[in-house]
């Protein structure tokens, strides 16, 4: 910011004339440079435009709202909604541990997907990375994104394999293979897949 105004008021000595270029004359540009360069950034700007904290996937985190038909817009809620259990525990817990009944723990972070700042040690530097969770196995995974184009595209993805319980963790896993572009908003990132037939719907983690 500093340089693009040093630059701005350095371009409005060059074509102020003589007469202007006095000592008062140029205090008064050094104060109007910074409104000047305010100004033309609101006037480039595009009201529609999503906040700018989330014009970027990294250092984000979202909770799955369900899986969406493109076509009819039908919202299928994956099961379980809530976190289950996940094995047993007679020790305190952790922020993403809590118990269930009196016997066992589970995760919280089932169906959530969180976005690295900087890319894990598995992905290769002009990656990017997250992790995310079924209702039993962590991922993580390398993937390549174009937030020109919108595509999106998995590299990588290693986690745990541990057995399943009932539900649709194997849906979720198998979608997220399969992202092939993103739409990102403040409020909701879209991941598709099947020929963008379908999207994961996702929510902000707050």
């Amino acid at each position: 910011m500093k340089k693009v105004i040093k630059t701005l008021f350095a371009d409005m000595q060059k074509i102020a004339p003589a007469t202007m270029r006095s000592a008062g004359n140029l205090k008064f540009a050094k104060l109007v440079a910074p409104i000047c360069f305010f100004l033309i950034c609101l006037s480039c700007g595009n009201k529609n435009e999503i906040d700018i904290n989330r014009q970027y996937l990294e250092g984000t985190k979202w909770k799955l709202a369900g899986i969406v038909n493109v076509e009819t817009g039908d919202i299928y809620e994956l099961a379980p909604k809530e976190c289950i259990c996940i094995g047993y525990s007679t020790g305190p817990n952790d922020n993403n541990i809590k118990y269930a009944g009196n016997c066992a723990v589970c995760t919280s972070l089932i169906y959530t997907i969180a976005f690295d700042d900087l890319p894990h040690s598995i992905c290769d530097e002009k990656l990017y990375s997250f992790s995310t969770y079924s209702s039993v196995n962590d991922f993580t995974a390398c993937y390549e994104v174009n937030y020109m184009t919108r595509s999106f595209q998995i590299i990588n993805l290693l986690g745990t394999r541990v057995g399943e319980v009932n539900g649709d963790q194997e849906l979720y896993i198998d979608a997220i293979r399969s992202v092939q572009s993103f739409s990102l908003k403040k409020n909701e990132l879209r991941l598709y897949y099947n020929d963008n037939n379908n999207y994961l719907l996702f929510k902000p983690i707050k």
